[in-house]
């Protein structure tokens, strides 16, 4: 469903039939803390909420954090 304003819902749950919480205008600034992989990815908001949308309206700020590779545990003779 696409939104004709110019502002980007954040809602209570990843998906359109969930209650909206906060409207997210253009240039407002939001920190992703997780993806949800359900029909199509959603993202976790610093703000509580979660949003979609296009990376044609989406501006990645910021470093990528991965999470560390595993190690073997050294063994101490």
């Amino acid at each position: 469903m696409s939104n004709p304003s110019n502002h980007l819902n954040c809602r209570t749950g990843p998906g359109i039939n969930f209650p909206i919480r906060a409207h997210l205008e253009h240039g407002d600034f939001v920190q992703v803390l997780h993806v949800t992989h359900h029909k199509k990815p959603w993202f976790y908001t610093n703000l509580r909420c979660f949003v979609r949308a296009s990376s044609n309206f989406l501006k990645w700020q910021g470093e990528l954090k991965k999470k560390p590779k595993p190690t073997k545990p050294k063994i101490v003779r």
